[in-house]
């Protein structure tokens, strides 16, 4: 038993003699010490029962075992689902996973649901000695439970979120990466050595091989400390790259699902690796996760509200929103997402129009020759019927240089800033010569958008979407910039945004959220007008958030009104099935 990472154990007649629903039970003292062992040598003991949670919990907390456990099922669910889901929950594999039951049905469904997992039939006396011989590492200060006790907690707070994403940006999630591999040799051998699901390489090493590793003049060797809002995860990575290929890439289990391998690959340049067996997560080339190292001011912070109502909002922007996303509370709504990715952006009133006019024949062509158009540029959820609010941020409309095509004036691309054309005297470092030679001869640049051609673009978006749909502007703040790059900025945002006022005020079932409330100094500014610090995008999500319920209470259509309150009756009819289920 030598891979063995977590023991799950049955309840009744197993932990303790008897089944607790039908009365007294009697306390098993070899199990609560085996328990109690397992966890000083860095196993985890979890729970698998059917029972009832809260009775369970007080009688294992009677024999002051309670907090020896992690991640606890129990409920009336079929145990082969628990354990899957347990398993889930903790980030591991099943065969490093232990399940001790006295039902030999139990124990072939835990198999059949979860196959590889070892199984000990706990009335198998012989079976249950060979659990002390479970080889561990020694750990009486059980750092490795207060873990998975973070994990826990982890786990349960993420529910109150709509996405894994938002979850992450509000966690602040610090990373590190340091150097001085030889003062934590042991730490790091042994991480080399136990990691598999993110080992990207799985090259086990001994002291040895480590150490004349690290003596490699012409190698890169550095390990990766990792902190967030619930706590020091301590050493969790390692890395070992020579002459641009990584030959060691690892990270511990507990990561999983952080986003840190990603973000480690980015910073240390993407390098070559031979990826060996199966890894929980795949690399790419292109991405940066945004919410680790992030700035941590404010970001602890909770949105005031929660949006009532059940309904469906989409927000289509820049990657800047993100920060704005991180801070909604949904409740009962589903909120999604359309953020740009890098150069290539689709947050333009030019392509949202050219997501419903422009032909496929012509999409491809520009998808095939310029590397910032990709399919996701003319992306068209905004059309779609199903979304109750769709809320639309104009900042590339405020910043954008506009390319009209020499052939045919209607098709228009948007790209870059609208003072500073892509000419062949100044090719950007993502396109080729041939890519800036065919933008040049095919299209004439016209710079930024023009008031009228803004109030006209807006007009063909309003009366595209479904009428019954809610649209909200997201506009641009007014305060000036200085610097080289941003000289007079403000004022063109002052022009756009009186357009902007017009349009909302001439339409329908429109909204403004207005930035300009919000952004009136400078210091509210990171490095433009268009990036803002973290209290403003957190005050962004709560005037938000104000807005959809001023306008669920007093703007829905009766189709909406009826659908919400579906929803409120459906929840009070769960709730009474489960009260008389419970009886």
């Amino acid at each position: 038993m030598k891979k063995i990472k977590i023991v799950i154990w049955d309840l009744d007649d197993t932990f303790w003699s008897g089944t607790l629903s039908e009365g007294k039970v009697d306390q098993i003292d070899d199990n609560i010490k085996l328990v109690k062992h397992l966890t000083d040598i860095g196993i985890m003991n979890s729970i698998s029962s059917k029972n009832d949670f809260q009775v369970a919990k007080n009688k294992l907390q009677e024999m002051g075992v309670w907090d020896y456990f992690i991640f606890p099922h129990i409920n009336w669910e079929p145990k082969g689902q628990q354990v899957k889901q347990l398993l889930k929950d903790c980030s591991l594999r099943v065969e490093n996973a232990l399940f001790v039951d006295d039902n030999e049905m139990n124990l072939q469904e835990v198999e059949f649901y979860n196959p590889g997992i070892n199984i000990v039939n706990s009335q198998d006396r012989k079976s249950m000695s060979e659990l002390w011989t479970i080889v561990g590492k020694e750990d009486q200060e059980h750092e490795r439970l207060k873990q998975y006790k973070i994990l826990e907690i982890k786990n349960r707070d993420s529910k109150s979120f709509f996405s894994n994403e938002e979850f992450l940006y509000s966690s602040d999630i610090s990373v590190e990466i340091c150097e001085d591999c030889e003062n934590h040799s042991e730490r790091l051998i042994d991480l080399i050595n136990r990691s598999n699901q993110l080992n990207y390489t799985k090259i086990r090493v001994d002291e040895n091989d480590f150490n004349k590793l690290l003596k490699e003049k012409d190698r890169k060797n550095g390990y990766v400390k990792v902190f967030d809002n619930y706590g020091d995860y301590g050493i969790v990575g390692f890395f070992s790259i020579k002459n641009g290929n990584a030959e060691h890439f690892l990270f511990s289990c507990r990561t999983i699902g952080m986003g840190i391998e990603q973000y480690v690959y980015a910073k240390l340049g993407f390098p070559h690796i031979t990826v060996k067996g199966e890894v929980r997560s795949e690399l790419d080339n292109h991405t940066i996760p945004r919410w680790i190292n992030n700035n941590k001011t404010n970001s602890s912070k909770q949105i005031n509200k929660e949006i009532r109502g059940k309904i469906n909002i989409l927000i289509s922007g820049g990657c800047d929103l993100e920060q704005f996303a991180a801070y909604l509370k949904s409740g009962n709504s589903k909120i999604e997402y359309r953020f740009n990715n890098g150069i290539v952006r689709h947050d333009n009133t030019y392509y949202w129009i050219g997501a419903n006019s422009y032909s496929d024949e012509v999409k491809k062509e520009m998808i095939n020759n310029l590397p910032f158009i990709k399919e996701l540029t003319f992306d068209r959820s905004i059309y779609d019927s199903n979304y109750n609010i769709v809320v639309l941020s104009l900042l590339m409309d405020y910043t954008q240089a506009l390319y009209r095509n020499k052939k045919n004036p209607n098709i228009i691309i948007a790209h870059g800033n609208f003072d500073r054309p892509i000419t062949l005297d100044s090719i950007p470092d993502y396109m080729t010569r041939e890519e800036v030679e065919y933008l040049v001869n095919n299209y004439d640049f016209i710079g930024g958008i023009s008031n009228d051609n803004l109030k006209r673009n807006l007009d063909i978006i309003r009366n595209s979407i479904n009428p019954d749909t809610t649209l909200i502007i997201i506009n641009g703040c007014e305060v000036p910039v200085e610097n080289n790059l941003e000289i007079d900025r403000y004022i063109k945002h002052q022009e756009y945004n009186k357009i902007v006022d017009d349009f909302v005020s001439l339409h329908d079932n429109t909204y403004l959220l207005d930035v300009r409330k919000i952004v009136m100094e400078r210091k509210q500014l990171s490095d433009n007008i268009r990036h803002y610090n973290r209290e403003v995008y957190y005050s962004m999500a709560n005037e938000f958030v104000s807005l959809i319920n001023q306008i669920c209470n007093t703007e829905l259509s009766s189709s909406k009104k009826k659908s919400f309150l579906w929803g409120i009756k459906w929840k009070y009819y769960r709730l009474k099935e489960k009260q008389k289920w419970k009886r």
